[in-house]
């Protein structure tokens, strides 16, 4: 029962990083994310059912539209990809526990702020207000994570960003952070607690750092957002470390 519990969460995952997908191209442009039916953005023809089956038919099309021979962007791919292999490593480290739909839930909000994020440099609401509102119902289900824990963590990261923004904008005389990575950090601390936001600002400034570091090496001067960062450094808290279930406050 164990493989086929895995087998229908990764399956789950897949089925969400395809919608993922669509999110994360229509919402950046205003669009709805249920109408009109799945499409190729460059000949206008309907996606059929057989063409949208998550990496199979990515791999069997070649990365193309099947009408229109134009290339599919690789984040296709990796978008179904990357939230099925979220999803199985969550049921690996939750079981079938509440706690894996709580996080299976921050995961898919957070993977879609994410790519967003570093695609259009754009940090939508439309995402993230949802994202805190469902950490907050999530945390009324008794005997698990501790709202009270959720709420400090919420406050917590939203002041330290503030500051930091408030701090970078006086020393270097520009924006260093937006309005959307303190909410960011809203979302990761409603779900994760104060422990979970240090633990991502903390690797998400370090991985943040590395890649600049190799961009600047590179001769490369592309502005970084900040938030695919801090949610990867969500993610290594959840899966290598989150103790919140020992820290709960309240």
């Amino acid at each position: 029962m164990q493989a086929f519990y895995a087998i229908f969460i990764v399956l789950l995952g897949l089925a969400i990083g395809s919608f993922l997908n669509v999110c994360i191209y229509r919402i950046p442009e205003g669009m709805s994310i249920l109408h009109p039916p799945s499409h190729c953005p460059y000949c206008g023809r309907r996606i059929r059912f057989y063409d949208n089956i998550p990496l199979v038919s990515y791999i069997i099309l070649g990365g193309k539209c099947r009408y229109c021979k134009h290339r599919i962007p690789f984040r296709y791919f990796l978008v179904e990809l990357l939230t099925g292999v979220l999803f199985f490593l969550a049921y690996l480290r939750f079981g079938l526990t509440f706690e894996l739909i709580r996080m299976l839930v921050f995961i898919t909000f957070a993977s879609c702020v994410a790519f967003i994020d570093a695609e259009k440099m754009l940090v939508p609401d439309k995402v993230t207000f949802p994202a805190i509102f469902l950490g907050v119902v999530l945390a009324l289900y008794p005997g698990g994570f501790s709202l009270v824990n959720g709420l400090i963590g919420a406050v917590f990261g939203g002041v330290i960003m503030l500051v930091f923004r408030v701090g970078g904008k006086l020393v270097f005389k520009r924006e260093a952070l937006g309005d959307g990575d303190i909410v960011i950090m809203i979302m990761i601390g409603i779900f994760t607690g104060p422990l979970g936001v240090f633990v991502s600002i903390l690797f998400g400034s370090l991985l943040g750092s590395i890649v600049g570091i190799f961009l600047i090496l590179k001769n490369k001067t592309d502005i970084l957002p900040f938030g695919p960062f801090l949610i990867a450094g969500s993610f290594i808290y959840i899966y290598l470390i989150q103790f919140t279930k020992y820290l709960t406050i309240g």
